[in-house]
């Protein structure tokens, strides 16, 4: 008897606890509705606490690390009249299938991964104006590309900047969401469901993918890879030059529970950080925004996974970091790139055909002498 009434007084406390914690999270919502600000509050994973929530941003970004790579700049004289109004959606309607879909994380804290993959998802699209409709396998990204994480379970963070090394240096195949059967590697229960990274496959784990495919040749690469100048003029162009750009962002709790409007942070604590996909700009009644798409699924917010955020002063953190990459590394005489060296790179496949190419030539050259 002694034990039982023990049990129960401890799940007592432990029901009490996770009353509290839910009440907070109302509370939270409530002091968002009740100051009337830029945006409303929602709570759009009903059935988790605050600190349920914390774990979607659990990751290591590193976007304080000193890589090398390059910076390309925009030369602002070629771009006076920026429009008040854009949307990379409409801007590119024939890949409008693919900037507009919304990833969702699920629960592996990957937005490292998975924002970069959204992003050069779309710039595949753009760059081949309408022909490349495939998706870049966030999976692939979170079990094969070692160096991005320092975890042994990537889903538990990662440095994004690594996941754009990896795009040039070793290429990524297709893949969509979980369950989505398409691509080369989707999302993986593992992964979505239980918050764990698989061991890394070089091979495509979608039964319903082309069976004679083989791995390496699905593999898709971007030769340049670069930051965005944290300025608000040269993401801008950049975004309706080139197409949607990853950003870091700093994430407070009631970013959690954003409906619609545009978000500034107005109460809670600061979570950690995260990375969003900008894909265009606006402008409200009173404030200038940013149009960005989230990592937590069409179940976030009124716009399903899309939200608008200020963009005045890069508030909440949105821009603290820019980049993006291309498949093709050849510049305009509009833009300049600095340390050039060390982002822009062939990819290996590419470097060895060459090198073979050569060698070929070389022992016909040779023949042809004896």
């Amino acid at each position: 008897m002694e034990t039982k009434a023990v049990v129960l007084f401890l799940l007592s406390i432990l029901a009490l606890q996770l009353t509290q914690e839910l009440d907070n999270t109302y509370e939270l919502i409530d002091v968002v509705n009740n100051k009337k600000t830029s945006w409303s509050a929602r709570a759009n994973f009903p059935n988790s606490t605050t600190d349920d929530l914390k774990k979607m941003i659990r990751q290591k970004l590193g976007f304080f690390t000193k890589d090398e790579t390059g910076t390309i700049y925009h030369k602002l004289k070629y771009y006076e009249n920026i429009p008040k109004f854009f949307d990379a959606r409409e801007q590119w309607p024939e890949c409008e299938s693919i900037i507009s879909y919304v990833r969702d994380q699920g629960s592996c804290a990957s937005s490292w991964a998975i924002t970069p993959a959204a992003v050069m998802s779309d710039r595949l699209c753009i760059e081949s104006k309408g022909k490349e409709l495939i998706h870049i396998s966030d999976e692939d990204l979170i079990t094969c590309c070692k160096s991005c994480s320092d975890f042994e379970n990537t889903c538990d963070g990662g440095m994004h900047h690594k996941v754009w090394e990896y795009w040039r240096d070793y290429g990524i195949v297709s893949g969509g969401g979980h369950d989505s059967m398409t691509g080369c590697k989707p999302t993986s229960s593992s992964t979505f469901l239980n918050g764990t990274s698989p061991h890394c496959v070089k091979r495509c784990t979608n039964p319903y993918f082309n069976a004679t495919a083989n791995y390496t040749q699905e593999k898709y690469f971007g030769e340049i890879i670069y930051k965005v100048p944290k300025r608000e003029k040269q993401i801008q162009i950049e975004i309706m030059t080139q197409g949607p750009v990853a950003a870091v962002m700093a994430v407070f709790e009631d970013f959690f529970f954003y409906e619609h409007g545009v978000y500034k942070h107005v109460t809670g604590k600061f979570v950690g950080t995260h990375v969003v996909k900008i894909l265009g700009w606006g402008e409200g009644e009173k404030d200038k925004y940013w149009l960005a798409a989230n990592t937590w699924g069409n179940q976030w917010g009124k716009l399903k996974g899309i939200f608008h955020t200020l963009r005045y002063n890069f508030h909440a953190g949105v821009g603290m970091e820019v980049r993006a990459g291309r498949k093709n590394a050849e510049l305009s005489n509009k833009e300049n790139i600095v340390n050039s060296s060390v982002s822009v790179q062939v990819n290996r496949n590419l470097l060895f055909a060459s090198l073979f190419g050569l060698c070929i030539i070389v022992i016909v050259i040779l023949i042809e002498e004896y």
